[in-house]
């Protein structure tokens, strides 16, 4: 684990315990899994996006202050996240709820302050409402019937995560920049939620959670046929993602990808 990832996980563990106690901080992270890698790929972002532009002027951003708000934003949306597909127990809901709200708000304050161009703040507001937007939308996704609609807002509930990227984006080359950045994320998020949702169908039919695995799967699809299908889809995004990643000008997207990116 790096230093840097290291210091702000036992800082927030820290924290969580102080916040909620002992036994509700275990249930949470024991929930989240407290993989190395997986804590570097959060908290390690902005600085590997940041390194991988070349020959550009780059701002100076606080990279641990963006490292703790990039892990404590994605804390907050995971809690959400488990509270609306039923995996928090009762009698944790309420604090575990209100420490994803402090954290949330936490992350857009450092998010915003960090932020130079107007451009900027725009985009991490409008980031922040897709995910919401997304759950609202996702109350009616009992309704889809349509795979490729269905797979078109997967990314959105997983779009904060790009927040710390857009803002490391220098100033100038942020126009040029951001339509790439912001594509290579939709794609790749989509890829791994798909990648996730074909491997957790079983419990998602149980819990009655409706992903586009599950969709297909109630339009008469299963065994092969079915990892088939959403393979085929998965490596469409994926193959998606890494393309929109090399349109980055001035950007090495090898190192980028060699630090950052996983196989779907």
């Amino acid at each position: 684990m790096h230093k840097l990832t290291k210091k702000i996980s036992e800082k927030i563990e820290k924290d969580l315990c102080n916040k909620i106690g002992k036994e509700n901080t275990d249930f949470l992270l024991d929930k989240f899994g407290r993989g190395k890698s997986f804590l570097n790929t959060i908290c390690l972002l902005p600085q590997w996006f940041n390194d991988s532009f070349l020959n550009l002027k780059k701002e100076n951003y606080n990279t641990k202050l963006l490292a703790e708000a990039n892990l404590k934003a994605w804390i907050g949306y995971t809690i959400y996240d488990y509270f609306r597909d039923g995996k928090i127990p009762k009698e944790k809901i309420i604090p575990l709820i209100s420490v994803a709200n402090i954290y949330i708000q936490y992350a857009l304050i450092i998010f915003i302050e960090q932020c130079g161009l107007e451009l900027k703040k725009k985009r991490i507001s409008n980031l922040f409402n897709t995910i919401d937007l997304f759950y609202i939308k996702q109350d009616k996704t009992k309704e889809f019937n349509d795979f490729n609609l269905f797979c078109s807002i997967l990314h959105e509930k997983s779009i904060a995560a790009a927040i710390s990227a857009i803002l490391v984006i220098p100033s100038n080359s942020y126009i040029s920049s951001e339509k790439n950045v912001i594509n290579f994320f939709k794609f790749y998020f989509t890829a791994r939620q798909l990648s996730d949702d074909l491997d957790d169908y079983k419990k998602d039919l149980k819990f009655k959670i409706n992903t586009p695995v599950t969709l297909m799967i109630k339009n008469g699809l299963s065994g092969n046929d079915l990892k088939s299908f959403i393979r085929e889809e998965i490596d469409l995004n994926f193959n998606k993602a890494i393309k929109s990643l090399h349109k980055i000008k001035d950007f090495d997207s090898e190192l980028f990808i060699k630090r950052y990116v996983k196989p779907c």
